[in-house]
């Protein structure tokens, strides 16, 4: 539990991340407990079957013939900065982040790379890295508020 914290900018998001789902710390646990209890058997059950590489060939293009490669949902390319600040902070730590965020902002219109700055300002440790990118991010796995307002633009490719 304590890796899927770490890889959200506070507890705050992760709470968000709970609620948005439909569930209570409890229920997440649980859904993780299942899933490692599925993937060890999966691996208990399969250590002595070796596919070869014309197998898993043939059965990629199978799979990609029946169209079960393609993407069930739309997806589209999420970029962004995060400056996180805690819910709890005061005015001046609030008014420190806008300027930073207004900083990035501002390099970011006069030209500069936006995965540049990103990586660079960003406070989100599972973007940061990519140049703030989440790539081919299905629909269903944002946050509603950040999903409705993402709903609002349009690529200015």
């Amino acid at each position: 539990m304590a890796e899927q914290k770490a890889q959200l900018p506070s507890e705050e998001v992760f709470t968000m991340y709970l609620d948005d789902a439909g569930l209570t710390e409890e229920a997440y646990r649980g859904q993780i407990r299942e899933n490692l209890g599925r993937r060890k058997y999966i691996e208990e059950a399969t250590k002595d079957i070796e596919v070869s590489d014309e197998e898993l060939a043939k059965e990629y293009e199978a799979l990609k013939a029946e169209g079960s490669l393609d993407r069930p949902e739309e997806t589209v390319d999420v970029s962004h900065v995060l400056v996180e600040v805690a819910k709890d902070a005061d005015e001046e730590v609030w008014s420190a982040a806008k300027e930073e965020i207004d900083a990035a902002r501002a390099r970011i219109v006069a030209g500069e790379e936006f995965g540049k700055v990103a990586k660079e300002v960003s406070d989100d440790p599972g973007s940061a890295s990519r140049g703030g990118s989440y790539p081919e991010t299905p629909g269903t796995e944002w946050f509603r508020s950040l999903r409705n307002a993402c709903s609002r633009f349009r690529s200015a490719r």
